[in-house]
């Protein structure tokens, strides 16, 4: 039987004049195509337009007309129902395909609120009007905006403000991806991993959050709400730092604070370890003003009334961070070494040395200076003024009490554990000039001379 331009408008419940149509062969075949996986037939005749109330997500909008093409096709042209639907009721028809294919699609979370069918010999116009479950004209039942927070597991707080703050910044074009993916998804549907799962691969491929976190592995959370929430969680897998090695430097405070200052600063430092190499170079001048306040808050170094200077450095090579502290006393100038001289026979013998100062003012001290020869067991004593014009640089003078003579001292830092130093006698034989290297917090060694042929080697511990 040829037919000519149907055109069937369904909005609403079918009825006839022999009352409701009894639409369950269509409906079953309905049902049975659209739950099997879409698929796209090359020589269908159905031509599908979506309008969804609200839009709907480019991704979803294209599978539901895969599944509305291919359920019209199967039922229209290919199936072998005893019914013919060239002379079926229009609106049974309209009423038949609405209720099958949202038998299909309502626990998905997609509603059919209208259908438009225009029937035509050459093929099929289908206008779908979708809403999601729930919709009405003041709840959309579907999300309509976006939210994104920065998982904290396994970070520390420093980095989650640091990385907050970065989202924060590029929060105009993630959330341009993000929208185009999430709004519109329905946050009412039975199964709520169907709308998301189609969007999702199309989301983390276009996200632009990786591009701002180089040296993660990112993966997302997604709750789906009216504001859908997106969890960030990070995972550091590129260079990351497995070591923190802390160097301390002092002129004016023994190891016995040092070792306290030390112990806080591997507390305080351990939000580092883990963490990408870049990330720890890239906030390096934070990261040491953290550690510098941590180290100057410390009962110890409030005690001494003491200042730090914190640098961070990353070895190329190690996965390694260390620290360099500089850490000295407004108040101050305590300092005790043992010497142990080699390769000049007079003075092959160990010395202690101590040196006591109080700080008159900033630069300024008063100190008493001893020195304690094993091999005799003779003290001497010396009491100086002592000047600190800058960071490193030290000039006393002095008077010598054993040998009722004046005394100078000096001390010049060259680079960050390289000194330069020595004393001057009023005889020129007990002259030492030497230039000394900090191995290490507890070891140092140098190079001595008198200035008149005497040359000698010392190895330095101090306590």
């Amino acid at each position: 039987m040829k037919f000519g331009n149907w055109k069937f408008v369904y909005n609403g419940a079918a009825r006839t004049r022999h009352g409701y149509l009894n639409l369950a062969p269509v409906i079953l075949i309905l049902l049975v195509f659209a739950l099997l996986p879409a698929t796209t037939h090359a020589d269908s005749l159905v031509e599908v337009h979506i309008t969804g109330e609200p839009e709907l997500p480019w991704p979803v909008r294209n599978e539901l007309a895969e599944i509305f093409a291919d359920t019209l096709n199967s039922v229209i042209y290919e199936n072998e129902a005893s019914f013919d639907i060239t002379v079926s009721d229009p609106v049974e028809l309209a009423e038949a395909f609405r209720t099958g294919i949202n038998l299909a699609i309502e626990p998905k979370g997609y509603t059919v609120g209208e259908l438009v069918l225009d029937m035509d010999p050459s093929g099929v116009t289908a206008d779908f009007l979708v809403h999601p479950i729930g919709w009405s004209a003041v709840s959309p039942g579907a999300v309509t905006d976006v939210e994104i927070i920065l998982a904290g597991d396994g970070i520390g707080q420093f980095w989650i403000n640091r990385y907050s703050g970065r989202l924060e910044e590029n929060t105009v074009a993630i959330l341009d991806v993000y929208h185009e993916y999430l709004v519109g998804l329905p946050v009412n549907a039975s199964d709520d991993e169907w709308a998301l799962g189609i969007v999702e691969p199309h989301l983390l491929a276009d996200s632009p959050v990786p591009d701002y976190f180089p040296g993660y592995d990112i993966t997302y959370s997604i709750d789906l709400d009216t504001v859908a929430t997106v969890s960030i969680m990070l995972d550091p897998v590129e260079d990351v730092i497995e070591l923190i090695r802390p160097r301390m430097y002092s002129m004016t405070l023994p190891n016995v604070v040092l070792d306290r200052l030390r112990e806080r600063l591997l507390a305080e430092a351990d939000f580092i370890e883990g963490m990408p190499k870049s990330e720890v170079d890239d906030a390096s001048d934070e990261i040491a003003l953290k550690l510098t306040a941590a180290l100057e808050d410390d009962i110890i170094a409030e005690q001494f009334e003491a200042y730090m200077s914190v640098n961070i450095i990353t070895l190329d090579d190690d996965p390694v961070v260390r620290i360099d502290v500089i850490a000295e006393s407004r108040r101050y100038d305590l300092r005790l070494e043992t010497f142990v001289d080699f390769s000049n026979e007079e003075r092959d013998t160990a010395e202690v040395e101590c040196r006591a100062g109080f700080l008159l003012t900033r630069g300024m001290e008063i100190f008493v200076n001893f020195n304690f020869f094993t091999n005799d067991s003779t003290l001497e004593t010396d009491v100086a003024l002592g000047f600190r014009p800058g960071r490193g640089t030290f000039i006393g003078f002095g008077f010598d009490l054993e040998r009722e003579a004046g005394k100078y001292f000096f001390e010049q830092e060259i680079s960050r554990g390289l000194v330069l130093r020595g004393e001057i006698f009023e005889d020129d034989q007990l002259n030492e000039f030497g230039m000394t290297y900090q191995f290490q917090q507890y070891l140092s060694g140098g190079f001595f001379t008198n200035g008149d042929n005497e040359f000698w080697a010392r190895a330095i511990f101090t306590l």
